[in-house]
């Protein structure tokens, strides 16, 4: 990364001076983070645990670039635990990555919105316009503050810039915050831009629930960076296919599921649309197979509903009827429409 001061290549941590651990605390803490690892090796993005055993419950959490790959999530996760561990002897500590945050404590922190500590970079470069090029980028960071979506707290965005290059910028929440919080934090680390990265290409601010950052190079993987073919697939087969199908679960309930009874459900959902109606399971098949350890279902193939855009394309055109206000009906999987009753 191109900054002034030492990039995040090389992780900035903050450790408050506290007491140093003790024996029980640094058990806990242990197996707090060897959860956090399991979790980025399922390919979370967003995770966050504790572990207690008498009174010294330790706290941990993770949070990845919502832009890089899993691989990149879980080794960003492991060489960071690895580095946390042997560098920050408190109680408290949080570790910034160019891919992820590690985060733990010796208190309860999550779904609270934090501001400090707060670390900022800026690029080494300076701007030509300093007044256009800010404009531009206020309105680009404002824009993702008002559309950052709820689902994964996570938004990037371009812009051509009057000198004709291309501003890249992102924000990002820890998804376990409220949506108004999370904006409330983005909106503060905006705020700050002019004082940390006034007049710069580039800069970074850093916070434990949030953080953002823009650049005058595309410094974002490039599945965020450029946009790439359209792509109708749903979510219930982009993420099954992907091996990544615990995406779909919501951030709130990750410390309240079974990850097989999960999985069993999802599989469920896929086999429900399959394209031939005599694929599907039945009403009976399906409270069975929920209420079974042993029962293993065919795997899933891909559901009717993604074929619409070909065979919509290839639907002859419709006559209209002047004298009626109402069309049929059509179908988009070459099956007709009938009255539904339970299976």
């Amino acid at each position: 990364m191109r900054f002034s001061q030492p990039s995040l290549t090389h992780p900035v941590t903050v450790a408050p001076p506290v007491t140093q651990l003790r024996v029980l605390f640094s058990e806990n803490l242990r197996l707090t983070f060897s959860s956090l690892l399991t979790n980025a090796t399922h390919g979370d993005r967003f995770y966050n645990t504790s572990t207690s055993r008498g009174s010294d419950e330790a706290y941990g959490l993770f949070l990845c670039r919502g832009d890089v790959t899993h691989a990149q999530c879980q080794s960003c996760v492991e060489a960071n635990i690895q580095r946390i561990q042997s560098d920050c002897p408190n109680r408290t500590a949080v570790l910034w990555d160019d891919y992820c945050m590690l985060r733990y404590a010796d208190r309860s922190m999550f779904s609270i919105m934090e501001e400090s500590p707060q670390i900022n970079r800026s690029n080494e470069n300076n701007v030509s316009d300093p007044d256009g090029f800010n404009a531009t980028l206020m309105n680009l960071m404002d824009s993702l503050v008002m559309n950052v979506p709820s689902s994964n707290m996570f938004a990037t965005g371009t812009v051509k810039l009057p000198a004709g290059d291309t501003l890249y910028a992102l924000v990002q929440c820890t998804p376990d915050i409220s949506l108004p919080h999370c904006k409330e934090c983005l909106s503060g680390s905006i705020q700050q831009i002019p004082i940390c990265c006034g007049g710069k290409k580039g800069g970074i601010v850093l916070r434990p629930s949030c953080n953002i950052r823009y650049e005058n190079y595309t410094f974002l993987e490039a599945a965020a960076a450029e946009p790439g073919p359209s792509d109708t697939s749903p979510p219930a087969w982009k993420h099954w296919k992907g091996d990544t199908p615990l995406e779909l679960v919501d951030p709130n309930l990750r410390d309240s599921y079974a990850r097989n009874e999960i999985m069993k459900c999802i599989h469920i959902g896929l086999s429900c649309v399959e394209e031939d109606p005599a694929d599907r399971p039945i009403m009976a098949s399906i409270v069975h197979t929920l209420n079974s350890l042993s029962v293993t279902l065919p795997l899933p193939r891909q559901p009717a509903f993604l074929l619409q855009n070909r065979i919509e394309s290839n639907m002859p055109e419709r006559e209209s009827d002047q004298s009626t206000s109402h069309s049929a009906p059509l179908s988009v999987n070459e099956v007709s429409i009938t009255e539904l009753y339970p299976r």
